[in-house]
């Protein structure tokens, strides 16, 4: 990643913590989440990240963002962020795919809304196309035809593994507010059970196989750890150019 990548990945971790601590009763409440940002900002557990070089635009602009959605909030009358309905953040859980593999992980916020239990997950982007949910077919008929996965297969294993979940929606940070929240649509998680059967099938096929082959195709391919080790071209070009 470059350092604008870098530096949005920190911030996005800083914002996570954040409104972590702002939805399990941040010092002096909701109404005065500013104080909680800058005592956050400026705590100890925060020193790395605040000691990166050119990184206090970036706190600036994390910090109108967050003015731009409680304003929001406060005009509607309806609150997602600067709520009081989390039931808990961070939220562990683990469970099997397909009795076979297994997995763990953490939501970011499960909380009540309009009467139901909803997980939350913050993304500190925009919405990119990536995110927009399929409308002809499924998460796994997608996954089936075109063998990737949605990133809203996040949603169907959160509402998969975690008990009494009856709604699950991305948030946007970085959106206006028309576009910020997304709602899973309830229909997509239904064949949850065979997702998760698709999925441990592909981990049998990619386990099975005589070796790991590359995605060079794949949207993520240049964040990943080990383009040295597959011989993506674009990484020896790069490795050059910056030596």
């Amino acid at each position: 990643m470059d350092d604008d990548e870098k530096i949005n990945m920190q911030m996005g971790n800083f914002v996570h913590k954040f409104l972590q601590q702002l939805s399990t009763g941040g010092k002096g409440g909701r109404d005065n989440w500013e104080t909680l940002f800058e005592e956050l900002w400026e705590s100890d557990e925060n020193a790395e990240v605040r000691d990166i070089d050119g990184i206090n635009i970036y706190k600036q602009n994390a910090k109108i963002l967050l003015k731009e959605i409680y304003a929001d909030e406060l005009e509607s009358g309806e609150r997602l962020v600067f709520a009081d309905n989390a039931i808990s953040c961070e939220e562990k859980f683990s469970g099997t795919i397909a009795g076979c593999y297994k997995i763990t992980g953490r939501s970011d916020r499960l909380a009540r809304i309009s009467g139901r239990t909803e997980v939350i997950d913050f993304k500190y982007s925009t919405k990119k196309a990536k995110f927009n949910i399929p409308t002809r077919t499924t998460v796994l008929g997608r996954f089936r035809e075109k063998g990737i996965l949605h990133p809203a297969a996040q949603l169907v294993i959160y509402q998969h593994f975690i008990e009494g979940l009856e709604g699950a929606r991305f948030y946007f940070l970085k959106e206006s507010s028309k576009d910020r929240d997304m709602v899973f649509p309830p229909e997509q998680s239904t064949d949850a059970n065979e997702l998760m059967t698709a999925i441990k099938e592909r981990l049998d096929a990619i386990i099975g196989g005589s070796e790991l082959v590359p995605d060079h195709n794949s949207p993520e391919c240049e964040f990943c750890q080990f383009q040295a080790l597959c011989g993506r071209e674009a990484y020896y070009k790069a490795s050059r150019g910056n030596n």
